[in-house]
């Protein structure tokens, strides 16, 4: 269990209700498969790297599942994903938790550097990556260093 100032991050359970019908509910959103694709091979493939620090995890604010984040190295990299249920998003919910997981990387973790890989017609994600110091690297990448 991570705790950040607003939020409650759990690995995620397949074998809990909850948690199930949170990654159902994404994996049934139009707007998340298209920018996260199929969402159990994306948890499946976190889920299986041998690195420490990857892993996927259900975000509850307020004592309700909101989404999930993930932490994932990959190509060299440490990537962040996030996806936040339809009928939660518009709230800054997503700002606040890619901050806020941010944070905790840096200050619980050796990791220098933190990547998103956003899709350029997803305005939402490029809207939060700009609000939280992730600096555009290339045409998809965006980077952020501890500071």
């Amino acid at each position: 269990m991570i705790k950040t100032d607003s939020f409650e991050l759990h690995e995620y359970d397949s074998s809990n209700v909850d948690d199930r019908k949170t990654i159902i509910t994404l994996f049934n959103d139009d707007k998340t498969r298209l920018f996260l694709g199929n969402i159990d091979a994306f948890i499946d493939n976190v889920r299986n790297n041998k690195d420490i620090y990857s892993n996927v995890y259900i975000a509850s604010f307020k004592g309700e599942h909101i989404g999930l984040i993930s932490l994932n190295y990959l190509q060299s990299k440490y990537e962040i994903c996030y996806a936040i249920l339809p009928e939660k998003r518009r709230q800054g919910l997503a700002s606040l938790l890619l901050g806020e997981f941010t944070e905790y990387v840096f200050n619980n973790t050796d990791i220098k550097d933190l990547y998103l890989y956003i899709n350029t017609a997803n305005k939402s994600s490029l809207l939060v990556a700009y609000n939280n110091d992730y600096t555009k690297t290339n045409r998809i990448e965006y980077k952020r260093s501890k500071r």
